[in-house]
């Protein structure tokens, strides 16, 4: 598959699928499909290609749930992208939560790893809500959470939030494909069909998605002093390992561990190669 750049983090002179248009990206995942036919046909049957390719008529019967929040929350765009060219949206309390994380000390020990009592991230989350529901300007927020809270306290809060949202940021409908994707032998398939995936995503689901990768990147690189410093301190493999229940699942009540260590192995590879899955392919023609 051509025309990913290769690199763990952001270049932001790429094009990439959430730097479309919506006319613009329609029309290209609807080329992505026909390029690629041959080889989605190698792994895919009619049907599921069917709902993969989510055509206006794919979703009148098979639409992926679209990211929704709790209450009618704000959303802004936020700086944690792949590209300069792409305005990407959040929720407003996601944009609250990564730009504090990012100005306080990210080289503690135990980011993403060590968490807090259950009282004190509730109460971190509710100072988040409140001043999202009253409409608090950034620096008032962010001056209310340093107050208070930890940067462990705050990541911690990162992944509560994303599980509170009411449906997943990666539509829970397509784990089944997560799950035949992690069979592919062939390492230049498995991208394409990552790509194909996060194709198939709603607009908000793939606008979170990529903002959380960047901002994990992000953090990683702060604290590992860009990977050369792993003392107590996570890869990005363990990263993705920690987030992908807060990411996939609603409840691992219905899957085997197999299947959990299948996701977990996928994320892996998803995270690892997410600076080329979420760019334009050159093999399409530009639009």
């Amino acid at each position: 598959m051509g025309g990913y750049n290769n690199g763990r983090s952001a270049k932001k002179d790429v094009r990439t699928v959430n730097g479309l248009g919506d006319d613009d990206f329609e029309a290209y995942r609807s080329i992505f499909f026909w390029h690629y036919d041959d080889l989605l046909k190698k792994y895919f049957g009619r049907l599921q290609r069917f709902k993969l390719r989510q055509s206006k008529l794919a979703r009148l019967f098979f639409e992926y749930k679209a990211l929704r929040t709790l209450e009618d929350e704000m959303w802004v765009p936020t700086s944690f992208k792949y590209s300069d060219d792409a305005e990407l949206f959040v929720p407003k309390s996601f944009y609250i939560l990564t730009e504090t994380i990012l100005s306080l000390d990210c080289k503690v020990d135990g980011m993403f790893r060590i968490g807090n009592s259950i009282e004190v991230i509730n109460e971190c989350v509710n100072t988040i809500n409140e001043c999202v529901n009253k409409e608090v300007p950034y620096e008032d927020a962010k001056k209310n959470l340093v107050s208070s809270f930890s940067v462990i306290d705050m990541t911690t809060a990162f992944k509560q939030i994303l599980r509170e949202y009411p449906t997943t940021i990666v539509p829970e409908d397509l784990i089944d494909t997560i799950l035949e994707i992690s069979k592919v032998d062939s390492n230049e398939d498995r991208l394409v069909l990552c790509h194909m995936l996060f194709l198939a995503m709603p607009k908000p689901n793939r606008h979170v998605l990529e903002a959380t990768i960047n901002f994990l990147y992000a953090v990683h690189d702060i604290s590992t002093n860009k990977g050369t410093d792993y003392e107590r301190k996570m890869n990005i493999e363990g990263i993705s390992t920690v987030m992908m229940p807060n990411l996939v699942l609603k409840s691992r009540n219905q899957f085997d561990l197999d299947h959990i260590e299948t996701l977990v192995g996928f994320m892996k590879v998803f995270f690892e190669n997410f600076a080329r899955i979420v760019c334009l392919d050159e093999n399409i023609a530009e639009l």
